[in-house]
């Protein structure tokens, strides 16, 4: 059995029943704090920008990782030669009981830093420095170390798995999590930002599970499915949707997340859609999707250009600027589309848009 790091205190904060396949919930402190949990590699790994008012203050203001604390479940039948991977619950919620015997079955350890979220961005370093830290006492399997949350938690772990994919290499999206900058169709628009040099391999490796409940306001089913379609069109083989019927903006049963779970660790590598330019009469379905997509985001762009152009002048020159970048795409690369057609439309009503009226 590993020996156990030094650099570790136990507090265990929670003695009463608890689920038979785990132990009871305990209260970690750790002192080794992780490469990349600094508030500049978070900053510049989640394209933060440059922070403002109170912001700025939340980022700067590094935090001591000893006064920090985690709340760690291990299964019961844990075995140090038996490897175990680690589920890292970014909330917004609380994590049910019931869900840790999911975790027991599946051989997931079960970490949550406990002022990780909604405490200003320089604490989300604290995620990695758990996963750094259980990594040096337990039997980890890397390739199963998932990060998951709900709805806004959700959004946060797409992001997390965006910025540090050699930390997480799967996620749980509940009710929430966006890649892209979607309304109801496909956008190229990405909302997280893959930092890796090796992105080809991470769409082979990496497995995204997005659940949405069939009755969500929020987050539709309809969202769903255009977050994965935009992510099977990039190329991304191990991506999951699961609707759960009759299920509003809340957490799934039990059932349901164990399908989650299940989809996380079995998901296969899809073969992906052919996307590239084309001239061919007869366009394949992924080079089409892949128009359509761009024609989609140049209506985006439009639209906000018209939406701001009377109060920020700026920001509509430079989306109408984009515009015409992602119009001029469709038609360079798939002219036999019929999106090539409405590309042409779009482009010559923007031309007529800026011409100056002619003098009389």
């Amino acid at each position: 059995m590993r020996g156990v790091c030094p650099a570790i205190v136990i507090v265990i904060i929670l003695a009463g029943q608890v689920a038979a396949a785990t132990e009871p919930r305990q209260r970690l402190s750790f002192i080794d704090r992780s490469p990349l949990s600094t508030p500049k590699t978070i900053a510049e790994r989640l394209s933060l920008g440059e922070p403002s008012g109170a912001d700025a203050a939340t980022r700067e203001s590094d935090y001591n990782l000893a006064a920090e604390s985690f709340e760690v479940v291990i299964p019961a039948k844990y075995s140090a030669d038996v490897p175990h991977g680690v589920l890292v619950w970014m909330g917004v919620s609380g994590f049910p009981d019931a869900w840790l015997d999911v975790l027991a079955r599946h051989k997931l350890i079960y970490c949550h830093a406990n002022e990780s979220t909604g405490k200003g961005e320089g604490r989300l370093g604290l995620p990695i420095d758990g996963v750094h830290n259980l990594k040096k006492r337990y039997n980890v399997d890397e390739s199963r170390v998932y990060i998951a949350g709900f709805s806004a938690g959700a959004g946060m772990s797409a992001s997390m798995l965006g910025g540090f994919p050699e930390v997480f290499h799967g996620a749980l999206l509940l009710n929430g999590g966006l890649f892209y900058y979607a309304r109801n169709e496909a956008t190229v628009e990405a909302h997280v930002r893959w930092h890796t040099d090796q992105l080809d391999q991470l769409k082979r490796d990496v497995r995204i599970v997005l659940l949405r409940g069939e009755r969500d306001g929020q987050y539709p089913p309809r969202d769903g499915k255009v977050q994965m379609d935009g992510l099977l069109l990039d190329g991304f083989q191990r991506v999951t949707l699961l609707t759960v019927p009759g299920l509003g903006h809340a957490l799934p049963s039990i059932v349901w997340f164990e399908k989650g779970i299940v989809a996380l660790d079995e998901a296969k590598p899809r073969t992906p859609p052919t996307t590239a330019p084309t001239t061919q009469p007869n366009p394949q379905a992924g080079q089409i999707a892949q128009a359509n997509r761009l024609l989609a985001s140049a209506r985006i762009a439009i639209e906000e250009r018209d939406r701001v152009v009377t109060k920020y002048p700026n920001a509509a020159a430079r989306n109408a600027v984009r515009a015409r970048e992602l119009l001029q795409r469709v038609l360079d690369d798939y002219p036999t589309t019929r999106a090539a057609g409405k590309a042409r439309a779009m482009l010559d009503q923007m031309d007529r848009r800026s011409k100056p009226p002619s003098g009389g």
